[in-house]
């Protein structure tokens, strides 16, 4: 009979260790929890580790490694495991951050459109009548303001506001 009660004892001093353990690891330390996590679920974390298309990857670090020994057999040789490596693990990893890089800088022009034309030089097409006048670049209208000029006057944008370009006659 003691054993039993023994038995349930230990069995409760474990189950409230691991209740424990579990919500120091959910509330208190979370990032330990979530290593743990990873290390419990081994193919979770394998595909976590991995770059999606392995064959692509495979390939291009088989590339970029051969290639550097093919232009530079004594100074590369011994490096091939470790750059065959490097390329396979982190070039997922860079070229989502290029990626990332390009469409920031997309967002960025499209955010301030006409923003490329700060400093442009333009020939008008038609003169600046009453301060007023319209012009298509890239085809992109757009409506000029500034001093009145003749058609064919290189001016200078100054500033955008919306769709609309202030220029500045070139002396």
């Amino acid at each position: 009979m003691p054993d039993n009660n023994t038995n349930n004892l230990q069995q409760q001093i474990s189950y409230y260790k691991r209740l424990i353990s579990k919500r120091y690891l959910q509330y208190i330390n979370p990032r330990m929890g979530k290593v743990l996590d990873l290390l419990n679920e081994p193919m979770v974390t394998l595909s976590k580790i991995l770059p999606n298309n392995i064959p692509k990857w495979l390939a291009i670090a088989a590339s970029v490694t051969g290639l550097l020994i093919l232009f530079w057999p004594y100074d590369y040789w011994s490096w091939q495991i470790v750059i065959f490596l490097l390329v396979f693990f982190f070039g997922p990893s860079v070229v989502r951050f290029l990626s990332f890089i390009k469409d920031s800088f997309y967002s960025l022009l499209v955010a301030y459109p006409g923003k490329y034309l700060l400093n442009e030089e333009i020939t008008l097409e038609q003169a600046i009548e009453s301060g007023k006048a319209e012009i298509t670049m890239q085809g992109e209208n757009w409506k000029l303001r500034g001093d009145d000029s003749p058609s064919g006057t290189k001016v200078r944008v100054i500033a955008i506001k919306k769709d609309v370009l202030f220029v500045k006659p070139i002396i």
